[in-house]
């Protein structure tokens, strides 16, 4: 059985994501091929344990039952309750498999998936396991280096500007105060659970003034991450509206801090 199992989990992982198209995808996979056979087999020593896998393609979780050679069996699961599935067994294709959710006791553990991508409303809150915290730092590393290699090899000329944060970074671009105005609001939720941190991101402007190929380098739980992002949707609103234009593609990198004031 176990010899059966690490033979699936090798499979897991394909080139069905992006990964595929950079030169770390090797590192990448092995990565996650490591962790995906860590917790199959964590789940044959804990049979009580819950595993439910996304799939690429649809989205759709499903509630492993059974495990073969190139698919797995499970049951769709109910998106607000793990708990409650469709009776009908489905064949999940290896290659469909985008992560495992590992539940123990309403506590749960992935590899890839961030907690706003669990629907699960009875899951009271992730469980730590060194193994797997360890191979998540390493493919977050990996997949930052990926989104700059890619974003390098798309655009010819990229010049790089680093800010701490986003007016500064625009202020070496233009003057017009329209546009180096960029509010970040403070989450309620935020201020209510007195979270504190900042968030990272990087994304490309365009020769034609567009955002693009937008990434999260560092983020921060109750809706800040969120809250940049929509402030980078409202400048690129802002940018069409102005047909604003540069000479070069430029990558900018900005850190926000988010910071509780007495």
């Amino acid at each position: 059985m176990k010899k059966l199992l690490t033979i699936f989990v090798m499979g897991l992982l394909t080139p069905a994501t992006s990964w595929s198209q950079t030169t770390l995808s090797g590192e990448l996979n092995k990565k996650v091929i490591e962790g995906f056979t860590y917790i199959f087999n964590q789940k044959m020593l804990r049979p009580d344990d819950i595993l439910i896998v996304q799939t690429i393609d649809s989205k759709k979780f499903f509630v492993v039952t059974g495990c073969m050679e190139t698919y797995l069996e499970g049951k769709e699961t109910d998106k607000s309750d793990y708990s409650k599935s469709v009776d009908a067994i489905t064949r999940i294709h290896k290659d469909s498999v985008y992560d495992v959710l590992w539940i123990k006791k309403r506590n749960y553990l992935t590899l890839l998936l961030p907690d706003s991508g669990i629907p699960f409303k009875k899951l009271k809150g992730r469980f730590t396991d060194s193994k797997i915290d360890s191979l998540k730092a390493d493919i977050k590393n990996l997949l930052d280096q990926a989104y700059f290699e890619r974003v390098k090899q798309k655009y010819d000329k990229l010049k790089t500007i680093k800010a701490k944060n986003i007016s500064d970074g625009l202020r070496q671009i233009t003057n017009d105060p329209a546009i180096i105005h960029v509010r970040i609001d403070y989450p309620e939720e935020a201020r209510m659970n007195e979270t504190q941190g900042q968030v990272e991101v990087a994304f490309v402007l365009t020769t034609s003034g567009e955002i693009a190929d937008l990434y999260v380098l560092k983020k921060l739980g109750d809706g800040c991450t969120q809250s940049v992002l929509s402030s980078i949707k409202e400048l690129g609103n802002k940018l069409k509206a102005k047909s604003y234009s540069n000479e070069e593609n430029i990558l900018f990198i900005f850190a926000i801090n988010f910071i509780l004031i007495d």
